[in-house]
């Protein structure tokens, strides 16, 4: 598929299925503002992968897809974070001391 059939895909199915996409993921992780990103980093990833390898069977299960698993990703680096900083809390608690900047 040429660049510009993919991209016109890209377009068309954004414009169709986006409010949607975005409701789905809001719903999936309770934050919109969140939801609004992750629909716009599938978007981006659209736009690199459909003009160069098609258009999938189903482009807007194919977005909320992506969607889904950059909100895994995100769950997994706020959990790490939550853990790292768990860990100093308690580093602190035990008498450690934090070094000023």
């Amino acid at each position: 598929m040429g660049d510009s059939n993919g991209r016109e895909a890209v377009t068309a199915v954004w414009r169709i299925e986006s409010a949607r996409i975005v409701g789905a993921l809001a719903r999936y992780t309770g934050d919109f503002a969140l939801a609004e990103d992750l629909a716009q980093e599938a978007l981006a990833e659209a736009l690199v992968n459909w003009p160069r390898e098609g258009v999938p069977r189903n482009p807007a299960g194919w977005l909320l897809t992506v969607g889904r698993r950059r909100a895994i990703d995100a769950f997994r680096r706020r959990a790490a974070r939550d853990e790292r900083y768990a860990a100093l809390a308690r580093g602190l608690g035990e008498g450690g001391v934090a070094s000023g900047g």
